[in-house]
C-alpha cells in the first residue's frame, strides 16, 4: 500500500519546490547585485577618471580630494596604504585599466588606474579612489539590500503559493471526481443517473484521467457481466444437482428397509454418505452463489471429521504408495459451521491425494487452522518453479473448481485459504480470526 495519499505527495512536493526555488533566488539576487555593485562603482569610477583626465589634458590641477573621493598623479603621490596595494596589483597584471578593490576597518574602496596620453604625461599614471565607508550616517536612503531581498522573496513566494495552490486544487479535484465516479459504479443496480455520471467525468478536467474513468467503468461491467455469468452457472448447477440427488435419496431409503446382508448395506451406507456430501455441495454452491454465510455453527471433532474423510477417500479415490499422517490431537473441537468446512477439507484432501507423489500426505490441526501438505508430483514441482509462490490459490496447480469452491466457501465463513507452493504443497484453513500462518 502507498505510504502517502496525493494529496500528501503533491503538498510536500510543493513545499520542496518552494523552499528550493527561494534559496536559489535569494542566491542568484545577491550574486546579481554584488556584479551590479562592482559594475556601477567601475562605471562612476572610469568616468570620474576621463573628467580627471580631461582636467590635466586643459593643464588644470585635479579635483580636491575629500573623504569619498581621492585622485593622484603617479604612484609616488599614493598614500603608503594605497601604495601597497597598487603595488600588489602592478606585478602581476599587465598594462591598461587596472581596477582594485580592498577593505578596512571602517570602509570598502574601489580604485582605478587610468593610463595617460603621451601628452598628458608619458611616466605617470592617473589614480582615482571611491571610498565607502561603514557607519550609518554614510548610508544610502531607503531600505538595504538585505530588506528589498526579503520583500522581494516574499513577493516571489506568494506568487507561487497561489499557483501552488490552484494546482493542487485542480489535481485533487480531479481525483476526487475519480473517485467519486468509481464509488457510483453500482453494478447490481441502476442507482445512478447518467447525468450524474457526466457531472463526475466533467469535473476531472484532464483528458487522461477521464479516459482511465470510462476504462474503469467498462472493466468493471465486463467483471460483472463475467460474474453474472458464473452466477448463474453455480445456481443452475446447484439447481440440477439437488434433484437428482433427492431421488437417489429416497431410493436408498427405500433398499435399507429391505432384508440385505452386511456388505451390500455397507456399500449402500458409502452411496448414502457420497450422497450426502453432493446436497451439502449443491448447499454450498447455492449459498456462494447468494453470498450467504453459514450461521450453523456448532462444535466439530476435528479428528473425528478428518478420519471420516479419509476413509471415504482411501473407498474411492486413494492411488497406491499415498497414506495419511494425521498430526491433530484427539480432544481438539472447533465451533464452525461443519457443512463448509467439510467441503474444504474433501477438496483440499482429493486433490493433495491426486497430485502428490508417492508417500505421506500429512493433516495437522490446532485450536486456530487445519492445515494440508503432500509432495507434489515433478510435473507440478515443475509448474511451481514458473509461478511466483504467493497466498493466493493457484489456478496452475490442477485444482481448478475444487479449489475455487474451496476458496469461496472460506470467504463466505470469513475464513483464510493460504496456499503455500513449491516442493511441498501447503493448504491451510485458517478459521480463527486475526491469525497468520
Amino acid at each position: 500500500m502507498a505510504k502517502e495519499t496525493l494529496s500528501q505527495y503533491l503538498r510536500n512536493r510543493l513545499l520542496l519546490m518552494g523552499c528550493i526555488l527561494a534559496g536559489v533566488f535569494s542566491v542568484l539576487m545577491y550574486t546579481v547585485y554584488n556584479w551590479g555593485l562592482d559594475d556601477s562603482s567601475e562605471h562612476y569610477l572610469l568616468q570620474d577618471a576621463q573628467y580627471a583626465q580631461s582636467l590635466l589634458a586643459a593643464k588644470q590641477s585635479l579635483p580636491v580630494n575629500n573623504n569619498n573621493k581621492q585622485y593622484y598623479l603617479g604612484v609616488s603621490a599614493l598614500p603608503d596604504n594605497y601604495r601597497a596595494i597598487v603595488d600588489s596589483h602592478l606585478e602581476r597584471v599587465s598594462k591598461g585599466i587596472q581596477y582594485f578593490t580592498f577593505q578596512n576597518a571602517d570602509s570598502f574602496t574601489y580604485g582605478i588606474e587610468l593610463p595617460l596620453n603621451d601628452s598628458i604625461s608619458s611616466n605617470e599614471n592617473l589614480f582615482v579612489f571611491h571610498r565607502f565607508h561603514f557607519n550609518e550616517g554614510d548610508e544610502l536612503p531607503g531600505m538595504s539590500i538585505f530588506e528589498v531581498a526579503v520583500l522581494t522573496l516574499l513577493g516571489v513566494l506568494l506568487v507561487m503559493a497561489l499557483g501552488a495552490t490552484l494546482i493542487y486544487l485542480r489535481v485533487i479535484k480531479s481525483m476526487q471526481a475519480l473517485q467519486l465516479f468509481s464509488d457510483q459504479q453500482c453494478l447490481d443496480t441502476a442507482c445512478v443517473k447518467g447525468s450524474d455520471q457526466q457531472r463526475a467525468l466533467w469535473s476531472m478536467q484532464f483528458t487522461e484521467v477521464q479516459k482511465f474513468a470510462l476504462q474503469l467503468q467498462a472493466a468493471l461491467q465486463k467483471t460483472h457481466n463475467q460474474t453474472q455469468k458464473e452466477r448463474m452457472l453455480i445456481q443452475g448447477l446447484s439447481h440440477e444437482l439437488r434433484t437428482p440427488m433427492a431421488i437417489t435419496s429416497v431410493a436408498l431409503d427405500l433398499l435399507q428397509k429391505k432384508d440385505l446382508d452386511k456388505k451390500v448395506k455397507d456399500k449402500l451406507q458409502k452411496i448414502r454418505v457420497a450422497n450426502n456430501d453432493m446436497i451439502s455441495l449443491a448447499n454450498t454452491l447455492l449459498s456462494i452463489w447468494k453470498n450467504e454465510k453459514s450461521v450453523s455453527s456448532q462444535n466439530v471433532c476435528v479428528s473425528s471429521l478428518i478420519l471420516q474423510i479419509i476413509e471415504d477417500l482411501q473407498s474411492v479415490h486413494l492411488p497406491k504408495g499415498v497414506h495419511f499422517k494425521m498430526d491433530v490431537p484427539g480432544g481438539l473441537s472447533l465451533l464452525v459451521a461443519l457443512a463448509p468446512l467439510k467441503i474444504v477439507l474433501e477438496n483440499l484432501l482429493k486433490n493433495a491425494v491426486q497430485y502428490s507423489e508417492p508417500g505421506s500426505v500429512y493433516v495437522g490441526a490446532n485450536e486456530s487452522a487445519i492445515w494440508v501438505e503432500n509432495k507434489v508430483s515433478t510435473a507440478q514441482s515443475q509448474s511451481f518453479q514458473e509461478k511466483d509462490c504467493s497466498p493466493s490459490p493457484s489456478p496452475g496447480y490442477g485444482y481448478g473448481l475444487g479449489l475455487y469452491i474451496a476458496q469461496q466457501a472460506c470467504n463466505n465463513q470469513g475464513w483464510q485459504l493460504v496456499i503455500e507452493s513449491g516442493s511441498f504443497y501447503k493448504a491451510s484453513v485458517i478459521v480463527a480470526p486475526n491469525i497468520i500462518m
